[in-house]
């Protein structure tokens, strides 16, 4: 029995009912013992799904079998990552790679490489996740197997998305999405599609963004997928609000949260509750964006998801530096680093210390900021994500330090990593920085060209910029400064 898209729940009741009948005509018999796992893993009963792993290995090594063995390793590894113990994932996956290897079963060989490049991927040990599914990758092809192919593209393309490289994972995305619409997988080719999405929105393209993101919706309405579809909407309303239609992307933001309370989707309930104080506070709202990020705070902690919680403190604490309330602001930005130092997300966790670098500039403790900055841009940096908007801030605060040797250093480089991927309120940002930077080494020159580029990004991008009340306060100075740009054009 074939339970294909795994998730309607009468298909895995009706799984679970035909396992149970072969383990009862054969109490020895392994492989349905595995399946009968499977069933419960996926309703997220790890530690039932745990227990009956273990009874199977137990069986399978009395009967001396070791392809049974590598089986029931590697299922009790995948569930061993899921409830987060890594070490014993890896042991476990390891052990079914080398059983598969000896018994030379190469699908066994393969699927244990993909599941072992999964877990180092959460880890953060992307060079070894690489190997491994590059590895699988080979044998995927060379067993003919197109949707195990599709599968690897995909995870291939997000671990280079992880670093930044979003035009070689889109590449690997739209390998994946040809391979899923050769075999027909209209729950695969809409997965992909929204993958494409994130990756185009990271570039600023957000035109070809919003187009992947509405053929994903129209397959999730198409296939029933009431989740899917509400998700889907979630990201529609983040490329609205990039481009500066709000009403559009709240009102977006607002069906993606009924649709999540109708299905009973807690994490994306707390999601779409975050998307949404951000906006308010975009726009300045700061009571009506605290009231969602402490709702979206309350929900990811009832279902203890903690990247979640990490990510709600670090904007709830943006909203209160905006507040000028410093000591809560740095007090949840410390908090938020701390959860996403336990959750492995080390680019956020470090986007996190560069913020409270800001926070220390605005009190005036230079020193301090001076060291979170090049602690944050350090790290980026060694995970390949280098950002201009730290090294930017990190240049304004050498500057106001008068260590103009740093400064100077520290705005090349902001300068080499801006590029035309950059969102207009970050790049307006960055340049505002630069400029007061080189007004301070009275750099005339560097000074005029970026209130220039700067002006012309606001000209350029006025609706996406509307109603956007921090970058506001930074275009004051540029607008304050166009006729003496305008003039030495």
């Amino acid at each position: 029995y074939i339970f294909e898209t795994k998730k309607k729940k009468e298909d895995v009741l009706v799984a679970r009912g035909l396992y149970k009948q072969s383990i009862d005509l054969d109490t020895l018999f392994v492989l349905p013992r595995i399946g009968m796992g499977e069933t419960y893993a996926l309703e997220g009963d790890f530690g039932r799904a745990q227990l009956i792993y273990e009874q199977a290995l137990g069986i399978a090594r009395s009967r001396g079998n070791e392809l049974e063995c590598a089986k029931c390793l590697k299922s009790l590894g995948t569930t061993l990552y899921n409830i987060g113990d890594y070490s014993g994932s890896i042991a476990n996956i390891t052990q079914s790679l080398e059983m598969s290897q000896k018994a030379g079963d190469r699908e066994g060989q393969g699927k244990a490489l993909n599941n072992l490049g999964v877990v180092y991927d959460t880890q953060g040990d992307y060079l070894k996740a690489l190997e491994c599914y590059e590895s699988s990758l080979k044998i995927g092809r060379e067993l003919g197997d197109r949707r195990w192919e599709g599968s690897t593209l995909m995870n291939i393309g997000v671990v280079y998305a992880y670093h930044g490289q979003n035009d070689t994972a889109i590449v690997y995305y739209q390998r994946c999405l040809e391979i899923v619409r050769e075999l027909g997988d209209r729950v695969v080719e809409g997965n992909t599609l929204g993958a494409i999405g994130n990756g185009l929105v990271e570039q600023g393209a957000f035109g070809q963004a919003l187009g992947s993101y509405m053929q994903s919706l129209a397959i999730k309405q198409e296939l029933g997928d009431r989740a899917g579809e509400g998700r889907m909407l979630g990201n529609i309303g983040i490329v609205n609000e990039a481009q500066g239609d709000y009403e559009k992307a709240l009102a977006d933001y607002q069906h993606s949260l009924q649709i999540a309370l109708e299905v009973g989707d807690r994490e994306a309930e707390g999601l779409t509750l975050m998307n949404i104080g951000v906006l308010y506070n975009r726009v300045g709202d700061y009571a009506s964006a605290l009231k969602y990020l402490e709702r979206s705070l309350k929900v990811r902690r009832s279902i203890a998801d903690l990247w979640g919680e990490g990510t709600s403190l670090g904007n709830l604490a943006m909203v209160l530096m905006r507040q000028g309330d410093y000591s809560g602001s740095f007090a949840k930005y410390m908090k938020s680093a701390e959860i996403l130092e336990k959750v492995n997300d080390r680019p956020a966790k470090s986007l996190a210390t560069a913020r409270t670098g800001v926070i220390h500039f605005w009190k005036k403790e230079y020193r301090e900021s001076v060291r979170q900055l090049s602690q944050a841009r350090d790290s980026l940096h060694a995970l390949g994500r280098d950002m201009p908007w730290v090294s930017s801030w990190l240049a304004l605060v050498e500057s106001r330090s008068n260590n103009l040797k740093a400064a100077e250093q520290s705005a090349i480089s902001a300068e080499k990593l801006l590029g035309i991927h950059d969102k207009p309120f970050d790049y307006v940002e960055i340049r505002w920085n630069l400029a007061q930077v080189y007004s301070l080494m009275r750099d005339s020159v560097n000074y005029l060209k970026c209130l220039r580029a700067a002006h012309e990004v606001i000209m350029r991008n006025a609706q996406a910029l509307r109603g956007d009340t921090l970058r506001q306060s930074y275009l004051a100075g540029v607008r304050e400064n166009r006729e003496v740009v305008a003039a030495r054009k």
